[in-house]
């Protein structure tokens, strides 16, 4: 699929590229090109230190998710690492989930909270998935889509953090 991608786009236009060397490229700049909320290391070692066990949960190419997390300094946060590509199965779907809760055992619907800033991916993960959710946007987004009370807003990292430690 993303092999591809690049020489359907440019085919659009009449021109013909080498879109493996492109996809190439593009997933490089992509994985070098990473972000970290504002305290996230302070509020990661916070979640740590209160004995919250961390996973991280995303879609997308496991070599580039691995090294954004690693090249950020956030890797050895997690417990574990779930990436869609590996799991063969992408959030929103529910199976996304049972697996990573197959190989977690310890983690049950009741004492596992879905932290996410995608109202696609994380929020209507979780809620396919019969998880608690917290939706971090910081612009004061409203939900596009009707929610229940299992998710729950906030608009920073530290707020997350207290809606976790309750």
């Amino acid at each position: 699929m993303f092999d591809q991608r690049f020489n359907d786009l440019f085919a659009q236009f009449d021109k013909q590229v080498d879109g493996l060397a492109l996809q190439q490229w593009y997933a490089k700049m992509e994985a070098a090109n990473y972000h970290t909320m504002p305290d996230a290391h302070a509020i990661l070692q916070q979640l740590y230190n209160n004995g919250v066990h961390i996973y991280a949960a995303s879609n997308g190419e496991t070599g580039m998710q691995q090294q954004r997390l690693s090249g950020a300094g956030l890797l050895n946060y997690f417990d574990a690492v779930f990436i869609s590509e590996e799991l063969g199965v992408a959030k929103p779907d529910p199976r996304f989930f049972e697996q990573i809760m197959a190989t977690c055992p310890a983690l049950t619907c009741k004492n596992t909270v879905m932290v996410g800033d995608s109202w696609q991916s994380d929020v209507r993960g979780a809620q396919n998935a019969g998880l608690d959710c917290i939706w971090v946007t910081p612009n004061d987004q409203v939900p596009s889509a009707k929610f229940d009370h299992q998710i729950k807003i906030a608009h920073d990292l530290k707020q997350a953090v207290q809606l976790i430690l309750k």
